[in-house]
């Protein structure tokens, strides 16, 4: 994973840890007055106050975070969904540029790509 995108994930983290502390802080301390008029407090979400509020803006940072790591590249090449075909692949470019090149012929360059494909 980039190092930027590592590190603004972290940061958001350690962002919505800090609201969801403060939130939850505030209605074990504050959460009888928040509504609290009449025959008892009637507060929002038994008695965590903001949390209806909190989850969805976390669920979409969630999202936001799993859409970053499925379109980052993470260093691997997503053309290629197992090691095997990269290293088939990666062979018959080798080949493919010592044809190329003159240092084998044709018939060597056949039975190679041939032995590859096995």
């Amino acid at each position: 994973m980039d190092k930027k995108v590592e590190n603004f994930a972290w940061l958001l983290i350690g962002i919505i840890a800090l609201i969801a502390v403060v939130v939850f802080v505030y209605s074990i301390f504050a959460g009888g007055t928040f509504y609290s008029f009449g025959y008892g407090p009637r507060v929002i979400v038994g008695g965590l106050f903001g949390w209806w509020l909190i989850m969805p803006i976390f669920a979409f940072f969630v999202m936001i975070f799993f859409v970053i790591m499925m379109f980052s590249s993470h260093g691997h090449d997503h053309w290629h969904n197992n090691r095997m075909d990269f290293k088939r692949s990666r062979a018959e470019d080798i080949a493919r540029e010592r044809f190329a090149k003159g240092e084998i012929t044709e018939d060597q360059y056949n039975r190679i790509i041939n032995e590859i494909r096995r």
